[in-house]
């Protein structure tokens, strides 16, 4: 099989994975009372409702079957290829839901995940930039095409800027 129809095998896993991740998040949200719209555009995945107020979240979601990471995968782009750019250049969310998925493939759960005020990361995560003589890369071939991912070390993040919900359903 050649490369490209792999990779298509990939994608559509990929994205089986993520509508199973994404009733878990449903059934998240509605439990907090939200109202919920799904959008799945580069901007953002899903709107959420509450007392009138919108906000606009992006999920990324993690498998960990054997190992917890102690960092989070920012998609610097999205297809070394063709040169499309990463969601940290594109997305327009006010949040970035990053869910850590624990379990074997096709038998995984949202087991909690870390709520990030984007706009404010983004510039943080610009500015440490700066300050990382050999920041970690990873490329994945898991996605839509040749992904570059910049690894972000959670302890390094300001706590401000991002919270941990346990998920436990």
């Amino acid at each position: 099989m050649g490369s490209r129809g792999m990779s298509n095998i990939l994608i559509e896993k990929d994205v089986e994975f993520e509508e199973r991740m994404n009733v878990y998040m449903e059934r998240l949200y509605r439990l907090c009372g939200y109202g919920i719209i799904w959008n799945g555009d580069r901007q953002k995945d899903v709107t959420l409702i509450i007392d009138g107020e919108k906000q606009l979240v992006e999920h990324k979601y993690r498998r960990c079957p054997k190992t917890i990471w102690d960092d989070i995968l920012v998609e610097i782009m999205q297809d070394m290829v063709s040169h499309n750019l990463g969601w940290i250049y594109v997305c327009g969310a006010d949040s970035l839901h990053y869910v850590i998925c624990l379990g074997e493939k096709n038998n995984e759960h949202v087991s909690y995940y870390y709520d990030i005020d984007m706009r404010k990361f983004k510039t943080w995560l610009f500015e440490w930039l700066k300050t990382k003589r050999y920041p970690k890369y990873i490329t994945s071939l898991a996605g839509y095409g040749i992904t570059l991912n910049l690894a972000v070390p959670l302890d390094e993040i300001p706590e401000a800027l991002i919270k941990r919900y346990d998920y436990d359903l």
